[in-house]
């Protein structure tokens, strides 16, 4: 986004986020639009100004530290990425943290669901 306004933040939300969602933010007043009634998402804020960074997964260290191992993956496996197709590489980092956290009876039953999907 070039403009981090309310207005852009608030179409950004609607249009990429399933509503329902559970939105985790840092309490800047562009988000006040979440607490209408007419709202489709709940959400928590955790105030940085006033020493709240949030807890366990839901905590400001947490997603930044998701984040650049993300970056750092997309960087040593790909070095150079063209935007047209970061998503892709999104989703692949995805898809390799979810696997990480299953245990091996789960790794097998998604790895039986891949191995049977049509390549073509």
């Amino acid at each position: 986004m070039t403009n981090r306004n309310a207005e852009n933040l608030k179409i950004f939300i609607t249009n990429h986020i399933i509503p329902g969602t559970n939105i985790i933010h840092d309490g800047w007043r562009a988000y006040s639009f979440l607490d209408s009634e007419d709202s489709f998402y709940t959400h928590e804020e955790f105030n940085h100004g006033q020493g709240n960074f949030g807890h366990g997964v839901h905590s400001t260290s947490h997603i930044e530290s998701v984040w650049n191992s993300i970056k750092s993956e997309i960087k040593f496996l790909y070095r150079i990425i063209p935007h047209s197709n970061y998503i892709y590489y999104l989703r692949e980092s995805e898809f390799r943290y979810i696997i990480s956290k299953l245990n091996n009876e789960g790794k097998e039953k998604m790895f039986k669901n891949v191995k049977n999907f049509p390549l073509t």
